[in-house]
């Protein structure tokens, strides 16, 4: 596996922590690597 390190604004941060609990992601990480999959077709 692969480490990034991405940079966003605070209100997007916030944004992702809300959804990261109410989908019930232990992870940003997991939520994100979801997201890429979902993205690209990969699901």
């Amino acid at each position: 596996m692969k480490r990034i390190t991405i940079t966003i604004p605070d209100s997007l941060y916030e944004k992702i922590v809300s959804y990261k609990e109410k989908k019930s992601y232990a992870t940003i990480s997991e939520l994100v690597r979801d997201a890429i999959k979902k993205l690209l077709g990969e699901e």
